[in-house]
């Protein structure tokens, strides 16, 4: 069995501590999970490590610190001084099942971030990043204004959608107003409908990648569409509940905030997937994608096996020790 963390999972299991108890940490979860009656090992999932990295950026706060911490558990739990265990980005897995495309660029693109995890495992402290060469802060400054700049576009597709439904627009009559929020009331009221619209928010993304590494425009199709629906009903069923929520906000987070939505869905297209035979799971430490996956399973009338919590996870493998106080008590640490 193959589980991945995601950046609540890490920052659990870290807990903030120093690089040494970090270690040991994760040297007692490495047995467990070794001596598990289905034997397990992690893959780093590039998406959690890139949003872990992306608070690295200088100017550094005193809650980037937490951040540092996870990304060396993260790569202590899926590697070594020689090896580590690399989960291929959502891209690879959409191009192999979309139009059978070995995305083999984007995986070489990729190892660098297992690199950047291994050099800051051998820190002793988070001071000690000042030591880092310019390539190192050269590549943290591309992930934290890609995270950004994806973000921020994501951001502007939910203002839009927010404010469509929501808000009158005065550029426009009052009966247009209620026949956008009439059709946009109808269109996410439509299951079909809202989970092609994610399809197509993917679609758009694996398209600009494709094109912007590989030179390949690709010419969507409906069965794509609905391949992507059909393969990947936990995100889907994430993104759904994301959309329907707008109503009841009075805002959506302003630029700059973390849109931390995308990325979970992202995340979640690994959950229920399989490599070489070997199923994946997700541990997370956030409920809304817990919830996603028991949601699924209950409409298909089984038992949730794809994204557990990081507290059902540590009890599985009877490390209690594992579990920070806060969650103990039912809290949270982020």
């Amino acid at each position: 069995m193959i589980v991945i963390f995601d950046t609540n999972a890490y920052l659990y299991l870290a807990d903030n501590k120093d690089n040494e108890t970090i270690r040991q940490r994760v040297n007692l979860l490495r047995s467990a999970e070794t001596k598990y009656s289905e034997p397990i090992h992690a893959l780093i999932c590039d998406t959690v490590a890139q949003e872990l990295l992306s608070h690295l950026k200088e100017p550094m706060s005193a809650d980037d610190k937490s951040r540092f911490c996870a990304s060396q558990a993260m790569y202590f739990h899926c590697g070594d001084k020689k090896n580590y265990g690399l989960l291929p980005q959502i891209w690879v897995q959409l191009a192999k099942e979309l139009v059978d495309f070995d995305y083999s660029r984007l995986i070489n693109n990729q190892i660098y971030v297992g690199r950047m995890l291994f050099q800051l495992s051998q820190l002793s402290s988070i001071e000690q990043m000042t030591t880092l060469n310019n390539e190192f802060k050269h590549n943290i400054n591309n992930i934290y204004y890609t995270i950004q700049e994806t973000e921020q576009q994501f951001g502007i597709l939910l203002q839009y959608i927010h404010d469509t439904w929501l808000r009158k627009n005065k550029s426009i009559s009052k009966e247009q107003n209620k026949i956008n929020k009439a059709l946009l009331k109808e269109y996410v009221e439509n299951e079909y409908a809202l989970d092609i619209f994610m399809a197509s928010v993917i679609i758009m993304a694996l398209q600009q990648a494709l094109y912007r590494d590989c030179q390949i425009l690709l010419k969507p199709t409906i069965e794509m569409y609905e391949l992507i629906v059909s393969q990947n009903k936990i995100p889907t069923e994430q993104f759904r509940s994301m959309i329907i929520g707008l109503k009841e906000r009075s805002a959506i987070p302003q630029k700059g905030s973390r849109l931390n939505t995308i990325w979970d869905t992202l995340i979640l297209f690994a959950a229920g997937k399989s490599i070489d035979g070997e199923r994946i799971v997700l541990v997370s430490g956030d409920n809304k994608m817990i919830n996603a996956a028991k949601n699924v399973a209950e409409k298909e009338k089984r038992e949730n096996k794809e994204v557990i919590s990081y507290v059902e996870y540590m009890q599985t493998l009877q490390l209690e020790n594992l579990i920070p106080d806060v969650l103990k008590k039912g809290d949270s640490i982020v």
